[in-house]
């Protein structure tokens, strides 16, 4: 469970302890950032949340789960984080939305990493 700001929030599982039967979860408040990374992560999150309303994830499937499926994730994945890394500044200028696809792309790298690549 998540909250944005300095609210109470449970983390889980880490917090859990277990007594007799019962669970109790611990709140903690999220750690000061030095850089609002928090927000960030929030921002992330959200951009993330709404390309799976964009036109390319309505059909029964995307056109990157193809890709995985292909076996050409890890290829198709660094190539997009080159391609946003590289326009940053370029197209639109320095154009958040680069940073956004470019950070999501190495989401799904690191998804590709512990689910495909390191089981080579």
């Amino acid at each position: 469970m998540s909250t944005s700001g300095k609210e109470l929030t449970l983390y889980y599982p880490s917090n859990e302890i277990k007594k007799g039967e019962f669970i109790i979860y611990t709140t903690k408040e999220k750690p000061d950032f030095k850089f609002d990374e928090g927000s960030y992560i929030d921002e992330l999150h959200s951009y993330i949340e709404d390309t799976y309303e964009q036109h390319y994830a309505k059909g029964k499937h995307q056109a990157t789960e193809i890709i995985f499926d292909s076996g050409y994730a890890e290829g198709f994945l660094l190539g997009n984080i080159l391609k946003y890394w590289k326009r940053y500044g370029k197209k639109k200028g320095r154009n958040r939305q680069d940073i956004l696809k470019m950070l999501h792309y190495t989401l799904l790298m690191l998804y590709s990493h512990d689910h495909l690549i390191k089981g080579d």
